[in-house]
């Protein structure tokens, strides 16, 4: 992060209009997808669709077909232990999002896509940033993914309940 700046982006994610959300390697595979159906992963996508208008909730693009360009993305909060060498990744909300908003979202899996171009230019159109906020941005979140990576997380997906879905209630082994 740089010096000039440094409190410019420790506010949530949820309070910049189209914000990058990295998932640290250490809860890789550890999602609302793999311990559910996919019978009730198509059920929650639908309902939200629907809820969404049929419209990405950050942009607010309608595209023709909605089953090519909107997507599910799952909402994550991380809380620190006491400790700090463990957590919980705990589900906080469910939003549609187009393919170019999802890009953004997983900024890592997208830049190793060679998608970085996209991702930049998407933050700045969105955001309404220069080229510098948009690249401090980045450089800050990912910062904060080295950081959240050397944690083990123990994953809540319990905002299922609300929702009626069933999911796997199993605690992450710990990596040795």
């Amino acid at each position: 992060m740089p010096e000039k700046n440094p409190e410019k982006f420790k506010m949530s994610p949820h309070e910049i209009p189209l914000s990058i959300e990295l998932v640290p390697t250490t809860c890789w595979w550890s999602n609302v997808r793999s311990n559910i159906s996919r019978k009730d992963w198509k059920k929650l996508r639908d309902e939200q669709l629907s809820a969404s208008g049929y419209r990405c909730q950050v942009c607010l693009h309608k595209p023709s077909s909605s089953s090519r360009w909107l997507e599910l993305h799952e909402l994550w909060d991380y809380q620190l232990s006491d400790y700090k060498l463990s957590g919980v990744q705990k589900l906080i909300g469910l939003q549609i999002l187009c393919k170019r908003c999802h890009e953004v979202k997983h900024a890592g899996l997208s830049f190793s896509r060679g998608k970085y171009p996209e991702v930049i230019q998407r933050l700045q159109n969105v955001n309404k940033w220069d080229l510098e906020t948009a690249q401090d941005y980045i450089r800050f979140m990912f910062e904060q993914w080295d950081a959240r990576s050397e944690i083990e997380w123990e994953l809540d997906i319990s905002l299922l309940d609300r929702y009626g879905i069933k999911y796997k209630k199993e605690r992450k082994e710990k990596r040795v």
